[in-house]
């Protein structure tokens, strides 16, 4: 006989523990399908996160607004900040370290200064505190400095920090004291008249009312129909030691610049994670079957701190890593039931925003399985959007 759960969960990331955690008490059983192989959809996407969480979105609000409207774009910021604030509730009843501080976007640039300044513009119109700063005025004293490359900064306000990923895993482990754990890799899930089927490696099946499938860039082996919407994309990270940083050396300022194609965050006194480059790449990443670790990339983003902040000098790499994203083929995450098959659920593709949003989505989950709604949750990010896609 097959065993059998209410709820199955398949990702024993950020985003399959938060929906487990959140369904603890709820009177339900609950299995948690966890994978600790080398696969790409296993749960190591978020143990290996370079451990920055943010508000608002990774890409900058006219990058929305342009493609899905204002107020979709206003709709889609308030719930990141949604998932951050839900996330920092949960560090802090936890006593989970971390650091928390502002979000900044550098600018480079005189188009992405025009940019920028209408982004600002529909971020205040939108009801969002904001501001665009010019380093060529008297530099405001909550902000840090930076070389001549950087012409402005839009000061997204505290809503950026950073966090240890495995410190945050581990105290969602804990929270899930009542749940099922089976440790294997899950190859399909089965809906049918007496419910749905998961089906792992080995021909074993598992039976449940509804299944919940967090499995990162899995998602698309175990739902075919999202196979060719879900994309995958190699980034990298380094972190660095610095010298005295004066102005930087607050841990928790989440920074990108050039568009966002170089980010990073300030995780202690003395040391910084740097990441992006990934135009260095073969088709930028994009469809990258596996992410290895490339010295030019580590170089060239030495060489822009160097030019970009004035402890970009004499830098020490601690440690080089490389992770596949999940990046939709709309670039909006797609969080919610499974178009044709209601008792399936999934999230995936957060678009840079995996800790942050992964948590979100997993609070959301569960309220959709126990109440068939989530106030929170925009109905533009449900699956059912991607259904005239060919796939």
């Amino acid at each position: 006989m097959n065993p059998s759960f209410d709820i199955i969960i398949i990702g024993a990331g950020v985003t399959g523990l938060s929906c487990a955690a959140h369904l603890q008490g709820q009177g339900r059983s609950v299995a948690l399908v966890e994978s600790h192989g080398s696969h790409e959809g296993s749960d190591r996407a978020s143990f290996n996160s370079a451990g920055l969480i943010f508000g608002g979105q990774s890409d900058n609000f006219t990058r929305v607004s342009h493609a899905h409207g204002a107020a979709f774009a206003r709709e889609l910021w308030t719930y990141g900040d949604y998932c951050f604030d839900q996330l920092t509730d949960f560090l802090g009843q936890h006593e989970i370290p971390w650091q928390r501080h502002r979000r900044l976007r550098l600018i480079t640039s005189a188009h992405e200064l025009k940019e920028s300044t209408l982004a600002v513009e529909q971020l205040k119109s939108a009801g969002f505190r904001v501001e665009l700063v010019s380093v060529d005025s008297k530099p405001r004293a909550d902000l840090p400095s930076c070389l001549p490359r950087v012409v402005a900064i839009q000061d997204d306000g505290d809503r950026g920090g950073w966090v240890d990923p495995r410190a945050l895993l581990s105290a969602l482990d804990k929270t899930c004291i009542g749940t099922t754990r089976i440790n294997t890799m899950a190859m399909s899930v089965e809906p049918g008249a007496q419910g749905v089927i998961v089906r792992d490696h080995q021909g074993q099946t598992f039976k449940a009312e509804i299944v919940v499938v967090a499995a990162h860039l899995h998602t698309g082996a175990l739902l075919p129909a999202l196979h060719d919407v879900l994309i995958s994309v190699a980034e990298q990270w380094c972190l660095v030691e610095t010298p005295d940083r004066k102005s930087w050396s607050s841990p928790g300022i989440v920074f990108s610049a050039n568009h966002g194609y170089e980010w990073g965050v300030t995780v202690s006194p003395h040391q910084v994670v740097l990441g992006g480059g990934r135009y260095l790449r073969p088709l930028a990443g994009i469809e990258a079957k596996e992410a290895s670790v490339l010295p030019k990339i580590t170089a060239h983003l030495i060489d822009q701190a160097e030019k970009t902040y004035p402890w970009g000098q004499e830098l020490k790499v601690i440690s080089e890593t490389a992770g596949l994203d999940c990046r939709p083929c709309d670039e909006l995450p797609v969080i919610g039931p499974m178009y044709g098959e209601p008792r399936v659920l999934l999230a995936a593709g957060y678009m840079g925003a995996g800790l942050t949003m992964g948590y979100g989505a997993g609070k959301c989950l569960s309220e959709l399985v126990l109440t068939g709604r989530s106030s929170s949750l925009p109905r533009r990010l449900w699956p059912e959007r991607l259904r005239s896609l060919p796939t």
